[in-house]
């Protein structure tokens, strides 16, 4: 009966804390990128954005990270020119930052439509990582 409750006060904490941490936004710097996988911060640094950060798979295994952005594309069409204008259209990807890591995100509208940017597909068996340059 005592292991009943722990387990059942576990569950429920568990459950609140996966529940609660998708009821509100992420936040993220933003970094200008170039094809060549060369990067360097917007306006030092200064410029955080509103959104969700998300995981397509397409495998089982195989994903990449996204971040939709809460205030919609016309804030990427915004982001997009501040890059070109302050590296002299050298750095053209708007870029959210992925804290502590060096894998690549775009922006995205929704999970059908990503943004033009670079991102690391990931394969959680073999940690391959592979970096792809997004057109669409």
């Amino acid at each position: 009966m005592f292991f009943e409750k722990i387990n059942f006060v576990f569950l429920c904490i568990l459950s609140m804390t996966f529940i609660s941490s998708n009821l509100y936004a992420d936040e993220t710097y933003i970094i200008c990128s170039n094809p060549k996988g060369e990067w360097n911060w917007l306006e030092n640094g200064d410029i955080k954005v509103n959104g969700t950060w998300k995981r397509k798979y397409q495998s089982s295994s195989i994903y990449f990270n996204y971040f939709i952005l809460e205030s919609g594309v016309e804030t990427y069409v915004v982001l997009k020119k501040k890059c070109i204008d302050e590296f002299n259209g050298e750095f053209i990807y708007p870029q959210p930052v992925i804290s502590f890591s060096n894998k690549w995100a775009p922006f995205a509208k929704n999970e059908d439509i990503i943004l033009p940017g670079l991102l690391t597909y990931v394969d959680d068996n073999f940690r391959l990582r592979v970096n792809l340059k997004n057109n669409r």
